[in-house]
């Protein structure tokens, strides 16, 4: 096993309006992505994060099961174990509330 991404996707601050990143994840086989989100200020946070997957890079769908809706600050973690497609959307939508954001990606080029 090899890891061959380490990256930070997302480095936001003060963080209002919506935001993605998108990843191609050509020749991986596992990925964990992790989102730090801090609350800053004293309005309510309320926001979702979602990923989304896509073979030709236009057309993305949904990943079972990664969607999460955000009250508070704390890590977020998604584990793809078995990567079966090409491109990785990664969406961040407030609804209320200002964070500070970081996602990191780490992928391998071993499948589960």
């Amino acid at each position: 096993m090899q890891l061959v991404r380490n990256d930070i996707i997302l480095d936001e601050t003060n963080l209002t309006t919506p935001i993605e990143a998108v990843v191609n994840l050509s020749q991986i086989g596992r990925v964990s992505l992790q989102i730090v989100l801090i609350k800053v200020g004293g309005d309510p946070l309320d926001a979702n994060i979602t990923l989304e997957a896509s073979n030709d890079g236009d057309n993305y769908a949904p990943l079972h099961g990664a969607t999460y809706h955000v009250t508070q600050s704390g890590n977020v973690v998604f584990k793809i174990p078995d990567v079966s497609f090409k491109w990785m959307k990664v969406q961040y939508t407030p609804i209320s509330g200002t964070v500070t954001l970081q996602a990191i990606i780490a992928a391998t080029d071993e499948k589960n």
